[in-house]
């Protein structure tokens, strides 16, 4: 049998070089790429943004018509990766560093090359996206432990490897739920809930808007993209127990107006929100019953 290949188109700047990347995005989407399969990355040193298309030839045409218009200090290639050269992508880019003020997310193969630590969370990503370096992902988990004691319940919507429900535990989730519509994605978490010994009750590979559970939650995440937010508002506010919290994120700057025209209104309340890198994350309260107080932690704007 024939190893399975994966071909990357990878777009390289230093770590100044964040408006030029984020032009860069730009040009992607407007060469007919959807914004739900760029992934951006960086390290110590550069900033990176990723696509993965299901031919070369397809990345090799968009590479051309990106060539005139990036900003020179970028560099642009095409290959194509084995299964092996995904882990080792991962491998050399992904090293450890501090989510929140007290969460370390160690990647598996560094856990026995450095002294742990209390709060570390260690993270093998397989082939799923989520290793906390996205700006989205680092908003999300501290507004988790922003809410530290007030999300007994946590409903984790797009958990990709997991790392907001194991945030969530690290912070008093008592029950955890984590969706994902990737098969990979909810393989990667199940493996990672395990090896932070963090009980998930249910991981699933679903669309959430089929999503079936029965009940609400204290916290509903869902770090995902601006059109399905938009598309299951109703659904994830109906999840969120009254006073419980809705963090959100996934949102470009470019469309936080249109998507705060479908959130605006009277059943959820924004408590803070961060902006990072083009990237907007809200966290929502849902409105108590007239007449009633419920007491718990009250996150704050990061």
């Amino acid at each position: 049998m024939l190893e399975k290949k994966t071909i990357e188109l990878k777009i390289t700047g230093p770590l100044q070089a964040a408006n030029a990347l984020r032009d860069a995005r730009r040009f992607l989407r407007a060469a007919g790429v959807p914004a739900a399969d760029i992934v951006e990355s960086l390290d110590a040193k550069r900033r990176y943004i990723l696509w993965y298309p299901a031919v070369k030839a397809t990345a090799d045409k968009v590479k051309k018509s990106l060539l005139p218009v990036v900003h020179p200090s970028l560099n642009i290639t095409v290959r194509s990766l084995r299964s092996a050269d995904w882990q080792t992508k991962w491998q050399k880019d992904f090293k450890p560093f501090y989510l929140t003020a007290s969460a370390r997310v160690v990647p598996l193969w560094f856990r026995n090359k450095i002294a742990p630590a209390p709060g570390d969370i260690v993270i093998d990503p397989g082939m799923a996206f989520g290793t906390g370096l996205h700006p989205t992902t680092h908003a999300m988990a501290n507004f988790i432990a922003s809410a530290k004691g007030a999300c007994k319940e946590f409903l984790d919507v797009g958990t990709g490897t997991g790392i907001l429900s194991i945030v969530a535990a690290r912070n008093g989730a008592k029950k955890i739920w984590a969706v994902d519509i990737s098969k990979d994605s909810v393989t990667a978490a199940r493996r990672n809930f395990r090896l932070n010994r963090c009980r998930c009750d249910h991981a699933a590979a679903v669309d959430f808007e089929h999503f079936s559970r029965p009940g609400t939650f204290d916290f509903v995440a869902a770090n995902v993209l601006v059109n399905p937010l938009i598309a299951w508002r109703d659904k994830l506010v109906a999840r969120v127990r009254p006073g419980g919290y809705l963090a959100v994120s996934g949102i470009w700057h470019e469309t936080a107006p249109h998507f705060r025209r479908h959130y605006g209104s009277a059943d959820i309340i924004p408590v803070a929100e961060v902006k990072k890198d083009g990237w907007v994350a809200i966290l929502y309260r849902r409105a108590l019953p007239v007449g009633s107080a419920r007491k718990g932690a009250t996150p704050c704007s990061r």
